[in-house]
């Protein structure tokens, strides 16, 4: 009534078989949507499409071989390290809401903290530019390589002592940060992982329902 219906539209590429023609019901040349969705998942598929040059307006063949990696490469790394957190926190009654230990913060601390903050910044330009490509890489990039393989890592020592009360809440509490706050980031792009995520951190209603996180 009287307005637009909408303010922006993103125009994606041809989607392609694997024989490199257009995906049609005449040439059956693509896999059942709802069958890859039941095998690996709604976000597993938006990440793989969001993350593609079709979002960009260029044409892309769509393999089926490829949700699968985006699955393991990428969710169950996400997953497991949030897993990783759930387990020594439940062992350790570790308590979510406490902030004392952010005075004890070590060099990997601030590094993480540091790092996700740019993280933040770079997504919010990156959707703003409707680049969902540049997006996915990112948010993949900081899971895989910055948080599992650095932080998680390079903590377990702090994180797995049961003598070292101090510097175990500290790891705790930096990392149950980067969790909730990780998941407004991936909300509009994975929003069902997200949700589950943030749900079971914070016990609130929805991720959907938060505010995007700010610049810092």
């Amino acid at each position: 009534y009287d307005s637009p219906a909408f303010k922006n539209v993103l125009v994606e590429g041809v989607m392609l078989g694997t024989d490199a023609r257009k995906m049609s019901k005449n040439y059956g040349n693509y896999p059942d949507p709802k069958e890859v969705m039941k095998e690996y998942g709604g976000d597993a598929l938006r990440l793989y499409l969001l993350g593609s040059p079709i979002m960009k307006g260029e044409d892309v063949n769509f393999s089926i071989y490829v949700v699968p990696e985006v699955k393991k490469g990428f969710l169950l790394i996400l997953w497991n390290s949030y897993k990783y957190f759930i387990d020594y926190a439940n062992a350790y009654n570790f308590d979510c809401n406490s902030k004392d230990t952010r005075k004890n913060l070590t060099i990997l601390d601030k590094w993480i903290l540091s790092t996700f903050a740019q993280l933040v910044i770079d997504i919010k330009s990156s959707l703003e530019r409707y680049d969902t490509s540049i997006s996915v890489k990112l948010l993949r990039d900081f899971i895989v390589n910055d948080l599992s393989t650095w932080y998680i890592r390079r903590s377990r020592d702090r994180i797995s002592s049961s003598e070292k009360v101090v510097e175990r809440n500290t790891a705790l509490s930096v990392l149950f940060e980067v969790l909730v706050t990780y998941c407004k980031l991936l909300a509009p792009i994975a929003p069902f992982i997200s949700e589950e995520i943030y749900r079971n951190l914070t016990q609130e209603v929805s991720v959907h329902l938060s505010s995007f996180p700010e610049e810092d």
